[in-house]
């Protein structure tokens, strides 16, 4: 595990930054395999410009792919947005342009793969893009930022995009209002990825209500790991959660002591190279609005369901009736009425997809007197 100061996205400083990261792990090389030809996976939530911070950075993914091609690699890139095309969202993100820089291939993920199972797997069956499973190396490349449903948002959860399409949707149906058994299946779906080398974008990131419509902020680093686990523990110390606020981390533990053979998550086993994350920890970042709600004592989680009711909340004012939240919604909670969505509340399993998806930033947080006390 690496960290590396970058407060900027000036090519100079970026590039300098991912050699500084790879030093330590013995350079790129050992990750282009035989066949040179490495997968890019960023983080392409939904068209943004770069400077929105939904998206992975067009500065770190050249300085990545440049470091390919200088030893000899060829690139591809790749994922699957959760709305629009892969075509239109590269091209808004600026890695259209990347792509066409590094002379990269684009592989969409839209085509699915049935993954064998091990023992200590709690689902049974996880379906993973072919082109992820065909890759012969894969680089992820995760943006940093809080997330509402599982409080961030680093190199495990990227991986979830390794999901064909609306089958992520399928994902968050299935886990419905339990963030646990989301969270579950988020690590056991970055489990069946397998190696990879994880460099984040954390040199302008998101906190609060995340992973589209947060505050907009420099957290100042990059960081490279091959375990994706120890990366999220370390960046999780370096934002100021502690782990058992951080849904996939506390997963990762229980699925560890089922037998799974998930990666590093305890910090006094985590070997760091560069900066250590108390030099670069910060103190003011803000968790999203749900956060910490899911740390209800246990004994009041039954009742908490029925009185905390967070649940997403349509600005009228702002929704364009678009219909995205709408086609995203798991649970087909909603329709319009009146020309705006409105949300069954019995119905709506509280994934926030619609929040995140929303291209108006329409869909706020509606919390309760209990969620606010349990939030302080």
């Amino acid at each position: 595990m690496a960290l590396a100061r970058c407060e900027s996205y000036s090519p100079d400083e970026v590039a300098g930054a991912v050699a500084e990261l790879l030093e330590p792990l013995g350079g790129i090389e050992p990750f282009i395999p035989a066949s040179g030809r490495v997968l890019l996976k960023p983080n392409l939530l939904k068209g943004a410009e770069p400077d929105a911070a939904v998206t992975t950075h067009p500065e770190v993914v050249h300085a990545v792919g440049r470091a390919v091609r200088a030893a000899g690699g060829a690139v591809a890139l790749g994922d699957s947005p959760g709305v629009g095309s892969l075509d239109s969202v590269l091209a808004r993100s600026g890695l259209a342009a990347a792509a066409e820089e590094l002379d990269a291939e684009v592989w969409p993920f839209d085509e699915s793969v049935a993954m064998a199972r091990p023992d200590g797997a709690r689902f049974r069956r996880i379906e993973l893009a072919r082109a992820v499973v065909d890759a012969p190396s894969i680089i992820n490349l995760p943006k940093v930022k809080t997330h509402q449903q599982l409080v961030l948002t680093l190199a495990v959860k990227n991986l979830f995009g390794c999901v064909v399409g609306r089958r992520k949707v399928t994902w968050h149906m299935h886990a419905g209002r339990d963030r646990r058994a989301m969270a579950r299946a988020v690590i056991e779906i970055a489990h069946a990825v397998g190696p990879c080398l994880h460099i984040a974008d954390g040199v302008i990131g998101m906190d609060g209500a995340g992973p589209a419509h947060g505050r907009v902020r420099p957290f100042g680093f990059l960081a490279a790991s091959t375990d994706p686990f120890a990366l999220d523990a370390v960046l999780a110390r370096l934002l100021g959660f502690e782990a058992a606020e951080v849904p996939t981390l506390v997963a990762a533990d229980e699925a560890r002591r089922d037998g799974l053979d998930v990666g590093e998550t305890d910090l006094e086993r985590i070997e760091l190279a560069g900066h250590w994350a108390d030099e670069l920890r910060l103190t003011d970042v803000q968790p999203p609005p749900m956060g910490r709600l899911m740390f209800v004592p246990a004994f009041l989680t039954n009742l908490a369901r029925r009185l905390i009711r967070i649940r997403p909340k349509i600005d009228s004012r702002t929704c364009r009736t678009c219909g995205i939240c709408i086609e995203s919604c798991p649970a087909d909670a909603m329709k319009v009425v009146d020309r705006c969505p409105e949300i069954d509340d019995t119905s709506c399993i509280g994934c926030f997809c619609c929040q995140e998806l929303c291209p108006e930033g329409a869909v706020h947080v509606k919390r309760g007197l209990l969620s606010r006390f349990f939030s302080k």
